[in-house]
Formats: structure tokens, sequence, C-alpha cells
């Protein structure tokens, strides 16, 4: 398994490199062409928080981690509707 070459950038879709059988094999992040194509609505649907759940969140910090971009993006953007 070989990394992507550098020419290839960094918003790119491909992760790595490898050989199987003399042919050369891509492996592609597949969450970040989904994304791509697809779309999300990182919006909360309306009923789900309600005032009192906002002013109990109140002041309260929240630490996203994840190994995939895609995915934090998705909930960052779910909780920067919070305010």
């Amino acid at each position: 398994m070989l990394p992507p070459p550098v020419i290839t950038g960094r918003d790119h879709v491909l992760t790595a490199i490898t050989h199987i059988e003399q042919q050369i094999v891509e492996i592609i992040d597949i969450e970040k062409v989904l994304a791509g194509v697809m779309t999300y609505d990182s919006q909360l649907p309306a009923g789900i928080a309600d005032a009192d759940l906002y002013t109990k969140s109140e002041g309260i910090e929240v630490l996203l981690v994840d190994d995939s971009k895609v995915a934090l993006d998705r909930r960052a953007g779910s909780f920067s509707s919070w305010g």
C-alpha cells in the first residue's frame, strides 16, 4: 500500500495505491465521493430541539473527534445551527 502521489494535491478522493495480481488498484475515499454527489441537510428537523433544550445547552462545549473530515463537517454543521 502506497500513499497517493503528491501531484494529486490535497483535495482529492484517492487514499492509496496498491498492486494486486500485477494490476494497479486505487483506493478511494467513498465517503468523500458520496458527499460530493449527495445532499445532506445538517439542520435539526423542527420539533427536535425546543427552547428549553437550547437554554439547557447554553455554555456547553462540545469536542468532535472523527477520522473523517466529511463526518466532522456534517456534525459541526448540525451543532452550528444551535448558535
